[in-house]
């Protein structure tokens, strides 16, 4: 019996250019309407199954419908049974559709779903002696507390899908760094006397007319880090004359809300 030469035997007796200069064939995908156009018969059932497979999975009413006709003429076959053939198909797909009801899509930058909470960043790294910006995700349950760097999370049976799309998170640098991450990380504990010190800080550069927005204030920019917990919050309106400070609030915002 004649041995079979693979490709690798090829390769090991013969230089490139032998291998260059053997035929080339043009392996080309068939069209629906190709394929329509080679029905002879229609005793050929498994090409038109597979016809018929190809129509279903086109998006387009119209175009479907069109092959359907052109598909129904050549054969002989009614529109009618193509049609029911089409919607049986159909059907065993989304009965044999994959499901998994453990997945979770989240928000990449800030997210509180299902008691997880995700803060997302974005750090500068070096790739192939190359600086490249990289997500990281700061994931936590309230029990535990961990750094990710994939757009995917996977515990146990739940997986975290991070909702990315074009979005570009903010720089880990301008609200936090790495470091501090790492050290609260290896010494979690609860923060203690946040809003007050917000107030503090406030009354440093803000003057308000009454004491109350003070704590008004501070409330709503420890609100800015939990508002996904909430079906609607509350907006902020700051009125007054000219020069009479509401573009330093604002910067006062901007540094510490989220």
């Amino acid at each position: 019996m004649k041995k079979k030469i693979g490709l690798d035997d090829l390769l090991l007796h013969h230089s490139a250019e032998d291998v260059k200069g053997l035929p080339t064939i043009e392996v080309k995908k068939q069209t629906i309407e190709e394929m329509i156009e080679k029905t002879a018969v229609v005793s050929d059932v498994d090409f038109i199954r597979e016809i018929i497979k190809r129509i279903a999975a086109v998006n387009h009413q119209s175009e479907k419908s069109i092959y359907i006709n052109k598909l129904s003429k050549k054969t002989g076959i009614s529109k009618q049974a193509i049609k029911k053939d089409i919607k049986a198909i159909i059907e065993n797909q989304k009965t044999h559709e994959v499901r998994d009801d453990n997945i979770i899509i989240v928000h990449p930058s800030l997210e509180i779903k299902d008691s997880v909470l995700v803060l997302g960043f974005r750090k500068t790294v070096i790739l192939d002696n190359a600086p490249t910006e990289k997500n990281v995700f700061l994931i936590t349950d309230g029990k535990y507390y961990l750094l990710h760097d994939e757009s995917i999370y996977k515990d146990g049976n739940t997986s975290l899908v991070f909702d990315l799309r074009e979005r570009h998170l903010i720089g880990i640098n301008d609200k936090w760094n790495e470091k501090q991450i790492k050290h609260f990380l290896e010494n979690i504990k609860a923060p203690e006397g946040v809003y007050s010190e917000i107030k503090s800080e406030l009354k440093k550069y803000i003057e308000f007319q009454k004491e109350g927005h003070y704590g008004l204030v501070a409330a709503w920019i420890i609100a800015t880090y939990f508002y996904r917990c909430f079906h609607a919050i509350v907006f902020l309106f700051f009125f007054g004359k000219k020069q009479s400070g509401k573009s330093r609030v604002l910067d006062f915002l901007e540094r510490l809300a989220f």
